[in-house]
């Protein structure tokens, strides 16, 4: 059936922190746009800073709903995407029709905790803004994705007190829910990977290990 994924409203595709649309022959959302297109989907993917506030990612997500120029949208959102929508959700909530957030720090990350503490040494706190910027800047050249790149703002905002102040001032999805809006949340645990071949999966769980200890985590 070509139109099992067919919906009333158009469906929104956004990248979490680094993200990006396509680089070369490699995808962030892999199949998954030309999947839904062939069973009958209408599919955008959103085009934000690889690393800003969510505040700013929002915005510019906002704009490219705006500019697309439909009544409503569905999202779905990786990761800090999560964040971006809840500011469109919390401003203009009108535009969304459901909001489905994929391993989305809502609490905060105990990674973001630890990196923030390079600020008490300026001179590797300087090291690592500013590599990382150029970092986001060279993936936005090559995926053709231009806007500003802030990594410092982004990794403040996803520290748990980060995420504090984000809730408070985007409360919509978290702590009360829009009668007109259907809002989902996904995640999962990260159990040893099964063999030593699957070097992102080896990642994940050293980074598990090293902030969450046993604690059930997705890396």
């Amino acid at each position: 059936d070509l139109d099992q994924a067919k919906t009333e409203h158009p469906l929104v595709l956004v990248y979490g922190l680094f993200g990006f649309d396509s680089i070369w022959d490699y995808r962030y959302w892999g199949e998954l746009k030309d999947n839904l297109e062939l069973n009958g989907a209408k599919v955008y993917i959103a085009k934000v800073s690889q690393a800003h506030s969510p505040h700013r990612r929002g915005q510019q997500l906002l704009q490219q709903l705006e500019t697309w120029g439909h009544n409503k949208y569905h999202i779905i959102a990786h990761s800090m995407g999560g964040l971006d929508a809840r500011y469109v959700l919390e401003h203009h909530s009108y535009l969304i029709a459901s909001i489905l957030t994929i391993a989305t720090p809502h609490r905060g990350s105990k990674v973001a905790d630890f990196i923030m503490k390079v600020e008490v040494l300026p001179w590797a706190s300087q090291f690592v803004w500013h590599t990382g910027n150029l970092a986001c800047h060279l993936v936005a050249y090559l995926s053709d994705s231009w806007h500003e790149q802030d990594i410092k703002h982004a990794l403040q905002a996803l520290t748990t007190s980060g995420m504090e102040e984000f809730n408070t001032q985007y409360p919509l999805g978290i702590q009360k829910v829009p009668n007109d809006a259907k809002l989902f949340s996904l995640g999962l645990c990260h159990k040893n990977p099964k063999n030593l071949t699957g070097i992102c999966a080896l990642t994940l769980f050293g980074v598990g290990k090293l902030f969450f200890g046993s604690q059930e985590n997705d890396g």
